[in-house]
């Protein structure tokens, strides 16, 4: 799993708020930082998941089993029944499994319903949690 020191984690360009004093305060001495360690530090779900997204943090294969369950999630729960044609469209499309390509669920993720789902508290939580439970997946005695 990849791992940050905190000269590596400021050459990510982190936003303001995670200036040199922040990061060595969260670090608190340690020298590096795996991804599951900045899961669990007091910092915002949104900065927490933006360290996910970060090049090479996750493996392409975890990567794809994250998109997975949080596409599937998300079309079970709110696309198939959004009110909007092509979003309902490509939604049955997924779950049938006719349309899993990245570029149908990209141009789905920039819908205006995509949008606010993402803005929702309780989403970005639950994109937390489907992160851990990947990771959990290729360590499974790590708890």
């Amino acid at each position: 799993m990849k791992t940050w020191t905190i000269d590596e984690m400021l050459a990510e360009r982190p936003c303001p708020d995670y200036d040199r004093e922040r990061i060595t305060e969260l670090w608190a001495e340690r020298e590096r930082l795996s991804l599951a360690e900045i899961l669990d530090l007091d910092i915002t779900v949104v900065d927490r998941l933006w360290v996910s997204y970060l090049s090479g943090a996750i493996t392409p294969e975890q990567e794809r089993r994250r998109t997975d369950r949080i596409v599937t999630r998300a079309v079970t729960m709110h696309a198939l029944h959004c009110g909007i044609v092509a979003v309902e469209s490509w939604a049955a499309r997924w779950l049938s499994g006719a349309d899993r390509s990245a570029s149908a669920a990209q141009s789905a993720a920039q819908s205006e319903w995509a949008q606010s789902a993402w803005a929702a508290a309780a989403e970005r939580e639950q994109q937390l949690a489907d992160l851990r439970a990947v990771l959990r997946e290729e360590a499974p005695d790590a708890n």
